[in-house]
């Protein structure tokens, strides 16, 4: 855990001890609430792990404050394979979502949701679930609407491409976000990352060509809460944009395996306008000497990024 200067921070996480025995790939922070049982500060991990600091926790755990392994968190035999990205609701409930079939041996494929003391919740049903790896989750500000994106073309059965809107209860949103009967609605291949801007537009990044037939967004997108592409946004990326972030004035952090966005220089990690011109105000310099996985935006200012990745170097400073 880092502080906000990038020093090492020795109280939060300070007995954490050997820690998760693989990769941790999704991370959440419960939200301070309203709830008898106030959970906020705790993190809940997901990833390839299959114990935390000695104990067994099959690819999801939650930790308290001080690192810590949270024993009133259980998730029992957990997931058979990896979760990737986690979301929690306002009610403190929990989804996660990646490549599993099965969660503490209750059937969900690739998206669960649980209680906040990690037993499956039975009433969250996702049918048959995705139809591929879903890399992303993301719940909106009043636990509405859940949108997932990845690898699939159907979810439930029901043609759903690479994106999907979801009701509370994981029973697809039929309404008419993703049409399951026009091949161009969503993405044409895999979306890696997701995240809502302040109107209730969608923002994704991968590795598509067009997004809801508009070929000007190339491997950054966005829908509107319709699902059909906005065209008052373009922007494109030479190669993978894997993860991004929108602040408080809309604008758009990506990061990834790039070197030039909207056909300028930028190596792997840019700013965008709401628009989707390339902001220039921000300079990043040489970037990254590989790729960034993921970003995080400072929630209370807006105007510190974290980003975590394969680079050593950023700017030509070590950053390993």
């Amino acid at each position: 855990m880092l502080n906000l200067d990038g020093s090492a921070n020795t109280t939060i996480f300070s007995r954490l001890g050997a820690g998760p025995n693989s990769t941790v790939s999704a991370l959440a922070v419960h939200p301070a609430n309203g709830f008898t049982t106030n959970y906020s500060g705790r993190i809940v991990i997901g990833g390839y792990f299959t114990q935390v600091n000695g104990t067994n926790r099959s690819r999801i755990a939650r930790l308290n404050p001080d690192g810590s392994l949270d024993a009133s968190f259980n998730p029992g035999a957990g997931a058979d394979n990896p979760v990737l990205s986690i979301a929690i609701q306002p009610d403190q409930k929990i989804i996660i979502a990646g490549d599993f079939t099965t969660v503490n041996g209750t059937t969900r494929n690739r998206i669960a949701r649980l209680n906040a003391d990690g037993t499956v919740d039975v009433t969250f049903n996702p049918g048959q679930g995705a139809g591929g790896t879903i890399r992303s989750v993301v719940i909106d500000s009043t636990g509405t609407n859940i949108y997932i994106a990845g690898d699939f073309n159907a979810y439930d059965g029901v043609p759903q491409n690479h994106v999907a809107r979801l009701r509370s209860n994981g029973a697809l949103d039929t309404s008419g976000f993703i049409s399951p009967t026009d091949p161009t609605s969503g993405a044409d291949a895999r979306v890696r990352g997701l995240a809502l801007d302040p109107a209730g537009n969608l923002v994704l990044v991968g590795d598509f060509s067009s997004v809801g037939g508009n070929t000007g967004q190339v491997r950054v997108g966005r829908l509107l809460p319709n699902g059909t592409a906005d065209a008052s946004f373009a922007a494109s990326a030479d190669n993978s944009v894997l993860a991004v972030a929108v602040d408080v004035q809309t604008n758009i952090i990506i990061g990834g395996d790039f070197a030039a966005v909207n056909g300028l220089n930028r190596t792997r990690i840019a700013r965008l306008l709401p628009s989707g011109q390339l902001d220039a105000s921000i300079n990043f310099g040489t970037g990254p000497n590989n790729f960034v996985a993921t970003l995080a935006l400072e929630p209370v200012t807006n105007g510190v990024i974290t980003i975590a990745g394969g680079f050593t170097q950023v700017d030509g400073s070590s950053r390993a």
